[in-house]
């Protein structure tokens, strides 16, 4: 049955009580100004209590906080209202403001005044007050998560001159200020008040909805509101039931993963002849802090990027209820004296939270077996609601690991789980599960039987590709002996490229247990062998001073093979030079032969490593060395011993960054003092190698102006930036590429231009569970390509994705663990066969339909295989185009590089979706031509479908809003009837409408009315996260 939909109870009662307590109990006693959204027809976002309205800019108005009413949605892309500066907003003395608001992505600028206030949002609130002539910034503690929604308020009293923060009326942080000669309020005089952004920059933008922000002259005090129901029930569990998958590694390494940027399998081995029960256990395969290991690190400077610095193993993560105990438990031992081990309960990290701190205990342990038991009750208002078990040593020779348990209660069963005792071990047989296209692929699959009889058993199996469709399944049916191990080798079709995942199930139909698990594997073509570096776009980014030598050959092995040519390498001056005059450059040869092998091009950056630093250097991260000339001789040094090796230097990271909020003459953030070190750099580079080609780091356009203007075009033959407020909206990047060089013209001329750094930063969600965010693989996918296109049609020549991680904790890491490649890098690798050595042509112009939300994007190449378009459409909807050519002469890939067969006989027709294709043609001329003339024959799916139909009471009307998209959907319904049959309410606001969920929005006739004759629903949506799209429906409704 289909709910009519008013709203949850729950959050409805949650949100009313705290509606009353923080608005309708208040006095309006220094109201200035209060902007609710019920009105927006004009396109001004009116001020109730002024004149103070305000432009509305690519947002949307939407349902509002308690369910009812109406709010604005920002779209993440420079949606924002705009507020031109008044008298009445120049408020002198105390300062309040507050708003509501509801987050799509899990960071943004929500209300902003230069000079005098930010609200921001970034995991917690952290508003910013302009007081005494500087911003003060609050740091706050209180999670703010997406999809919900929060009342947020700032305040300043200047009696006690204390800035306080609110969270759904609890005081968040507060602040007093002392020793400034001045306590007033920032003047903010000429700054208009935005929403949705900040005035200062192109990022931080607010995706996400706001109601009811309002400006006071009084500092107001909150109460705290009642905690917000839960969201469901929490997850069932038995106490004495092992939460921990191949606990007893019976099963092999399934279930676990190294802990940082490691392999398991280079790591960790399984060990046959040594368990404390069953036939197996887990023994570490290195000695942990041998000699060789330790002076390794120590040149590495290596830095934490885990729960702890440690060889660790990490289980997958597994749901908790807050407020019970937990018992982790393992059977432990080592190889020599007694030495040190750990057992860590550590949380997940959700999207919109902080990270939370986990629980952990140390033990020594020796030769002999040792049960080692950690006991904690998982918090109540903990911000997570899964963890991991991590086991670990940091001392000298070989760990052993057996008995893993995580269970519910305060005591750890003796002996296996009953649910140990069948099980599936999956392998590839190849490094990160990655086959080139054509080449003999197989899964070994295998089967155990850790119980005491033998059993029949049946293993079901499926495979699906990239976007969770089947491409096959099948089962076996077998009997396996007490203790019996059986392989099935299963072939895969390779001709086929992308990411996939093939899921099993082992049960045991007498018993009723089952078993599930699941790998992922990527098909890839054969990288391009007839493309130069020097001609080639497909950077990445690395971290390859945190990963020991066989990590970092696997990773390097893995990027070679997805079609990367080119590796940024991040080498920190005292990596070398650890004493004034003393080299080492054990670290940076290890790299680089290491890239030479795989046939990677290196791009260095010279720059500060935040683990490194030493005295007689300066603290580098914040301001340049003591005395330019060691800066001088460091790159003088490292460029004579890599000359004819590495041929791009680039100087420093990110130096607009560096520093605080007002930099002093000596930091690096001052664009006088880089563009000296620039000047210094440069000329050293050049004195060791004249050929070399010296790059710039720069980012902002405003930074970039005055580092031209202090003489830096003199000191670079690249300009490089880090267009991340791009990534989302890749087709800005054309205009902001156009300043850049418009900037060069006006100083000297125009340089190659290299983006050498911008990935997906938006925590995307991982496979396992140990990271939570807003996108899925197959939108990072497409994101990631859309980038580079947009990157290439811009004239940039060269692109470093960002980066080459697979530790749990890198949210934008492009593998999964153990080197596993997500499928943007199936998408990557793609691309690479496509676009590798392509010229770009043009941009295309194709057909539209605003009104329905189509707005498609194209973009012509002449590649080495002929010429090619690559296009997409720039939201959720889908169109079909139909061409005026042959269905033959007109070829179509997808996403994923693989060709679709043409239909016999018809013209070409081309599917456009939010991912990505590539469309092939047999001239440049010809193909885009076809494409621009094409006729819009469909746009499908729509984001929500609507009927309207009798409501369930006399003088009802129900319109039925169902979603066909897999994003959260918000919007407005309208309904328009006869004259004769007026309705209560025209609109009503809907919004959290999830994936194929179905609702039905009642409307009321007024009394008298008589629903009869054609009635007119109108329903407006927001797909996915920002498109508007109008989805209408006309029908008699009785």
């Amino acid at each position: 049955m289909t709910p009519t939909y008013v709203v949850w109870a729950s959050l409805a009662c949650w949100l009313v009580v705290l509606c009353v307590s923080l608005g309708a109990a208040e006095r309006e006693i220094g109201l200035a100004a209060c902007w609710q959204f019920e009105d927006i027809g004009s396109g001004l976002a009116k001020d109730d209590m002024a004149q103070n309205h305000g432009a509305i800019k690519n947002a949307n108005r939407v349902c509002g906080k308690a369910g009812n009413g109406f709010a604005l949605s920002f779209d993440g892309d420079g949606g924002c209202v705009e507020v031109a500066d008044h008298s009445t907003l120049q408020l002198k003395g105390a300062l309040t403001v507050e708003c509501w608001v509801k987050l799509r992505r899990a960071s943004g600028d929500v209300v902003c005044k230069n000079s005098r206030f930010l609200l921001r949002v970034g995991g917690a609130f952290t508003p910013s007050v302009w007081v005494g002539g500087a911003w003060r910034k609050l740091e706050g503690r209180i999670p703010v998560e997406e999809q919900r929604w929060y009342h947020l308020a700032v305040t300043y009293d200047p009696q006690d001159k204390t800035i306080r923060s609110y969270v759904n009326g609890v005081k968040d942080t507060e602040e007093a200020l002392k020793g400034l000669a001045d306590y007033s309020l920032g003047p903010g005089a000429g700054q208009p008040l935005v929403f949705g952004k900040n005035t200062w920059g192109t990022w931080n933008y607010l995706d996400g909805v706001v109601d009811e922000v309002k400006i006071w002259s009084v500092a107001k005090t909150f109460t705290p509101l009642p905690p917000r129901p839960p969201d469901g029930p929490p997850p069932e569990a038995r106490e004495g039931v092992n939460l921990l998958e191949n606990g007893s590694f019976e099963f092999g390494l399934q279930g676990w993963r190294s802990n940082g940027e490691r392999c398991t399998d280079l790591e960790w081995e399984i060990d046959e002849s040594v368990a404390h029960s069953g036939k197996r256990s887990l023994r570490s395969a290195v000695k942990v802090d041998d000699p060789a290991l330790d002076a390794q690190r120590s040149r590495n400077g290596v830095i934490p990027t885990a729960p702890c610095d440690q060889i660790g193993i990490l289980s997958r993560p597994v749901p908790v209820s807050k407020g019970r105990a937990y018992t982790l438990s393992a059977w432990l031992r080592t190889d020599g004296d007694t030495k040190g081990a750990s057992l860590m309960l550590h949380p997940c990290r959700l999207a919109g939270k902080k990270q939370a701190s986990g629980f952990s205990k140390s033990f020594q342990v020796s030769r002999e077996w040792q049960r080692c038991v950690l006991t904690r009750e998982i918090p109540a208002d903990w911000p997570a609601d899964k963890v991991f078990a991590l086991i670990g040593t940091s001392g000298h020779g070989r760990l052993w690991v057996d008995e893993a348990q995580l269970v519910l209660g305060a005591e750890a069963p003796d002996g296996p789980a009953k649910a140990e005792l069948i099980g599936l071990e999956l392998q590839t047989g190849r490094a990160g599960n990655t086959y080139l296209r054509g080449e003999p692929a197989e899964l070994l699959v295998h089967a155990v039987n850790m119980d005491s009889v033998g059993r029949e058993f049946v293993v079901t199996h499926s495979l699906t590709d990239s976007w969770g469709e089947p491409v096959a399944n099948g089962q076996w049916r077998f009997e396996l002996a007490a203790g019996e191990r059986k392989t099935e080798r299963m072939r895969l079709d390779s001709g086929r490229t992308g990411a996939f995942t093939a899921s099993f199930a082992i049960s045991d139909k007498a018993n009723a247990v089952e078993k599930p698990c699941a790998i992922q594997f990527l098909v890839v073509p054969t990288p391009r062998a007839d493309v130069q570096p020097d001609d080639s776009p497909f950077g990445m980014n690395t971290h390859s001073e945190r990963e020991p030598t066989p990590h970092l050959d696997r990773n390097y092995e893995m990027l070679a093979r997805c079609g990367v040519k080119w590796v940024r390498l991040w080498w920190g001056w005292c990596m070398a030079e650890r004493e004034p005059g003393k080299w080492d450059w054990a670290e940076f040869d290890r790299q680089l032969s290491l890239a030479e092998k795989h046939k990677l091009s290196p791009l260095v950056v010279l720059m500060r490593y935040y683990s490194d630093d030493r005295q007689w250097t300066g603290k580098v991260d914040l301001t340049t060395p003591d005395g330019l000339e060691k800066w001088a001789n460091y790159v003088f040094q490292t460029v004579s011993r890599y000359k004819g090796r590495v041929r791009h230097w680039e100087m420093w990271n990110e130096p607009v960054y560096g520093g605080g909020k007002e930099p002093p003459e000596e930091w690096i953030r001052n664009p006088s003092q880089y563009a000296n070190l620039l000047r210094v750099g440069y000329e050293a580079a050049k004195r060791a190698d004249p050929s070399c080609r010296v790059l710039c780091d720069l980012d902002t356009l405003d930074y970039t102006t005055k580092v031209f203007e202090a003489g830096g075009p003199k000191w670079l033959d690249i300009v490089s930036f880090h267009p991340y407020g791009f990534v989302h909206n890749p087709e800005g990047l054309e205009a902001d590429v156009e300043k850049r060089r418009d900037l060069m013209r006006r100083h000297g001329g125009e340089k190659e231009l290299w983006d050498t750094e911008t990935g997906e930063m938006a925590q995307v969600t991982d496979r396992d569970g140990y990271q939570a965010g807003k996108l899925g693989e197959d939108e990072c996918a497409a994101l990631l390509v859309r980038n580079y296109v947009l990157t290439l049609a811009s004239g940039v020549k060269r692109r470093f994705w960002f980066s080459a991680q697979t530790s749990w904790g890198y949210s934008n890491g492009i593998y999964f663990h153990d080197y596993i490649p997500r499928p943007e890098m199936a998408a990557y690798a793609a691309m690479a066969e496509r676009l590798e050595g392509a010229r770009f042509v043009r941009s295309l112009k194709l057909p539209s339909l605003p009104e329905q939300g189509v707005a498609l994007s194209a973009y012509l190449f002449q590649t080495r295989d002929g010429p090619l378009a690559v296009a997409w459409s720039r939201n959720e909807n889908t169109a079909v185009l139909e061409l005026d050519a042959p269905a033959a002469a007109i070829g179509v890939a997808d996403l994923m590089g693989n060709k679709a067969r043409p239909p016999e006989g018809e013209l070409a027709r081309v599917r456009l979706s939010q991912y990505p294709c590539y469309v092939l043609g047999r001239s440049p001329d010809t193909l885009g031509s076809a494409l621009e003339r094409a006729r819009l024959r469909e746009a499908v799916p729509q984001p929500v479908s609507v009927d309207a139909l009798p409501g369930p009471k006399p003088l009802t009307i129900a319109v039925r809003v169902r979603s066909q998209t897999p994003h959260t959907l918000d919007g407005v319904v309208t309904v328009k009837t006869p004259p004769e049959s007026p309705l209560e309410r025209t609109e009503v606001a809907f919004d959290s409408l999830a994936k194929k969920e179905q609702r039905d929005i009642l409307f009321i006739l007024k009394p008298g009315s008589r629903a009869s004759g054609p009635m007119r629903v109108t329903a407006e949506v927001l797909t996915g996260s920002r498109r508007l799209v109008t989805v209408r429906c006309e029908k008699e409704v009785p």
